[in-house]
């Protein structure tokens, strides 16, 4: 996985000074361009079927919501009545909107913090024969769908 600031480097790579000041007023704007998502898990389709035995494992990803946390301020300093009158929730340590994605600062963005994986199927093979050099492929989905395409690792 990549940390936020080094996929939003990549993306603004090589455009034009006008291009990244809009992009950049998008992005506080809470509107994130989807490859800047998709570059921060690496995820990246298959197109073709996955034996159940070249699973490395499958983790549960937190659902995170990147782009409210700069728009109203410190949210970690307000009390639970102002988070609710913002429309947010606390639980623990973490602050959750109202379709319950996490909300992460700069800092959890900017080193990861907040991508704490649970696991869900671990392949506990040492060795994962044919597999010699090839890097691992993180594919999102829900978890009903990963049930449906590994019925026998869930």
């Amino acid at each position: 996985m990549r940390y936020v600031p080094s996929v939003l480097n990549d993306y603004l790579m090589g455009k034009d000074d006008n291009e990244v000041v809009a992009i950049m007023g998008s992005i506080v704007q809470g509107n994130i361009p989807k490859e800047v998502y998709i570059n921060t898990l690496q995820q990246f389709r298959v197109m073709h079927p996955i034996i159940s035995d070249r699973v490395r494992g499958i983790y549960q990803v937190p659902w995170a919501n990147l782009g409210t946390s700069s728009n109203i301020g410190n949210i970690y300093e307000m009390d639970d009545e102002q988070l609710k009158e913002e429309g947010y929730e606390r639980s623990g340590d973490n602050i959750y909107d109202k379709e319950g994605r996490l909300i992460i600062d700069y800092e959890d963005a900017m080193y990861g913090h907040y991508l704490k994986l649970t696991p869900l199927y671990v392949n506990k093979q040492a060795y994962f024969k044919g597999m010699e050099g090839e890097e691992s492929v993180w594919h999102g989905t829900t978890f009903k769908r990963a049930q449906q395409a590994f019925p026998d690792l869930l």
